[in-house]
């Protein structure tokens, strides 16, 4: 019994180790294959682009394996980076891009060479720069971790970013939004860089391309806020309300509620007829209305 399991643990040494050989064969031989490269476009000052670019291009490299591996799953900080400014047009505001200058204009991450370029050929217009400021539109999916919550919204800075581009394209853009940011167990407030949505970078440019995004995240918290008096919403002289204050229990951040005083709150009855009513509280941003007590007043008529 004891000679088979020693026969096992050699076999599987063997395996392992072939397979060992193997990967380092594979990796190490030279090969061919086909990655996908960012394309990026500078138009020359004071112009934009009037053709649509792509935002790839497709690059067959030769190189060993390992290089190849790191370039298309690891470093992925290659790029075609293509600046009109430097090429003479071959016609007014047209630019002939061959492979020649494909090649020249695209930087690969390693010592690999390039084989053939797809597109092979670009033809690209350019025309006048049109400037347009637009708001920021955070997108964004955030949780909070239990027993915190996002006090306000999240504010971006700058709030206004510029659109440059044709004519016909800034024209009817609106807002420009941000790339989707999102987190989880998050339990304190947070700033972070993030960059504009580059859905149309090859048409469009976004100044900056990057903005700061501040959020107040604080731990949830309940206070009871008394002797909040009541107004009453008749103009009648003869209404008056029973009781004529009320206490509110009210939910939100820590630092929100430390600095809540009772004149921040209003209470309001809204019924113009005597009889029971469910008062109207207004509280500021960021503080929600838990209960209150009573949780109804009478307008009553005031005696002759």
């Amino acid at each position: 019994m004891a000679r088979r399991r020693y026969n096992i643990s050699i076999l599987i040494g063997c395996l392992l180790l072939s397979v060992v050989l193997w990967g380092y064969v594979t990796l190490t031989r030279i090969a061919e294959d086909e990655v996908e490269v960012a394309l990026i476009v500078e138009a020359p000052p004071n112009q934009a682009l009037l053709s649509a670019v792509p935002r790839t291009i497709t690059v067959r490299v030769r190189g060993s394996g390992l290089q190849i591996l790191n370039m298309k799953y690891l470093n992925r900080s290659s790029v075609c980076r293509i600046d009109l400014a430097r090429i003479k047009p071959s016609g007014t505001s047209m630019y002939d891009i061959e492979r020649d200058e494909l090649v020249r204009s695209t930087t690969l991450s390693g010592s690999l060479s390039i084989v053939s370029v797809t597109p092979s050929a670009l033809l690209l217009t350019t025309g006048d720069l049109f400037r347009k400021q637009v708001p920021v539109h955070i997108i964004s999916n955030i949780a909070c971790r239990d027993g915190f919550e996002i006090v306000g919204t999240a504010q971006s800075d700058p709030s206004i970013v510029e659109v440059r581009g044709t004519r016909s394209i800034v024209e009817g853009i609106e807002r420009w939004n941000t790339q989707k940011v999102s987190l989880d167990d998050v339990h304190e407030p947070i700033e972070l860089q993030v960059p504009m949505s580059d859905s149309l970078m090859s048409v469009l440019n976004v100044v900056p391309s990057m903005i700061t995004i501040r959020l107040d995240v604080q731990q949830t918290a309940e206070l009871v806020v008394r002797d909040v008096p009541v107004d009453l919403a008749s103009d009648d002289p003869t209404l008056r309300v029973e009781p004529s204050m009320l206490a509110v229990t009210v939910q939100g951040g820590a630092r929100v509620l430390a600095t809540l005083t009772p004149q921040q709150i209003g209470a309001m009855a809204t019924s113009t007829t005597p009889g029971p009513t469910r008062p109207a509280i207004l509280t500021p941003d960021g503080v929600r209305v838990i209960g209150t007590d009573p949780p109804f007043v009478r307008v009553v008529r005031r005696s002759p």
